[in-house]
């Protein structure tokens, strides 16, 4: 049984619109960095930056990182 997610919409200072959002190579990629559910609470300063990425990414693959 599959579930859905219900996207985030953020608007950056500069007007740019941003989707966070999850499906499978989404979380293959939190998987590949390292992230795990049952470390969230013990390591969030770890685990929550994998797991924004990783939903920003799903949509947003060119934009960089650093991006102000």
């Amino acid at each position: 049984m599959s579930e859905e997610t219900t996207p985030i919409k953020l608007k950056h200072k500069d007007g740019q619109e941003y989707t966070l959002d999850f499906d499978l190579d989404s979380v293959h990629f939190a998987e590949a960095q390292g992230f795990e559910w049952d470390e969230v609470s013990r390591k969030h300063a770890t685990m929550i930056p994998i797991l924004w990425f990783s939903a920003f990414r799903r949509y947003h693959k060119t934009v960089s990182r650093k991006k102000d």
